[in-house]
């Protein structure tokens, strides 16, 4: 069984830039919305799949169903691939909504749920040595006892009442800025305070940690097997 975590953050908030961290050579990206990775030099690292050679490790698509084809193949084929990087996750939602806008009955939020149920249940069931991490934009919303809660963003409410896509991973992790003497500091909040849905078992993480993904992969790791510094690798 894979490991899966959800960052969520608002946009410029840090969630793409913590890929950085990881080792390019075990990571795949499938970039939902095409866009530029945020570092200096990213195309060294991360350069678009060629289908006829079968090299490179970034993958533009918003398609569900090319997805979880991408899920399988690195799963069953890719064994030196470790990471799978889901980046704003949310619009696979939101494209198949506005694309299907005019239609008049309410199959599109079928859909559109059941796809998201595919996406994150299907990410469960990989390789053991895979970490999958969806990337996704925040939006607000209102808990069951009316309080106002900072959640992942969705489209309608089939996907919030039916699936309750936070309540699929054990990690949720809220990208923010801190304030320090030394300046903006980026970060993940690792626990909610009430006022979000960011979580993490208990002792795996500080309150707030870098915005790393092979940081945050690494406390994973050494969480589940009981070492310090344990070889993420294994």
């Amino acid at each position: 069984m894979s490991n899966t975590v959800l960052i969520l953050g608002d946009t410029g908030s840090g969630k793409s830039r913590a890929i950085k961290g990881l080792n390019p050579k075990e990571t795949v990206v499938i970039n939902v919305i095409g866009k530029s990775l945020p570092w200096r030099g990213w195309q060294n690292d991360y350069k678009k799949y060629n289908k006829e050679t079968k090299e490179g490790n970034i993958w533009d698509t918003r398609n569900v169903e090319s997805i979880l084809k991408i899920f399988k193949e690195v799963s069953d084929n890719r064994p030196e691939v470790k990471n799978i990087i889901v980046d704003d996750f949310q619009y696979t939602l939101s494209f198949e909504y506005l694309e299907r806008a005019q239609e008049r009955s309410y199959d599109k939020f079928n859909d559109i749920g059941q796809n998201t149920y595919f996406m994150l249940t299907r990410s469960k069931t990989l390789r053991d040595d895979l970490t999958v991490f969806f990337l996704s934009h925040i939006e607000q919303g209102v808990d069951a006892y009316g309080a106002t809660k900072t959640k992942i963003k969705t489209v309608g409410k089939l996907v919030d009442d039916k699936i309750t896509p936070e309540g699929l991973f054990t990690i949720v992790l809220l990208a923010q800025q801190q304030r320090t003497l030394e300046g903006i500091k980026y970060g993940f909040v690792t626990n909610s305070d009430g006022t979000n849905t960011s979580k993490s078992p208990e002792e795996m993480f500080e309150n707030f940690i870098p915005n790393d993904l092979q940081y945050v992969k690494q406390k994973i790791h050494e969480y589940n097997t009981g070492v310090e510094n344990a070889d993420t690798t294994k």
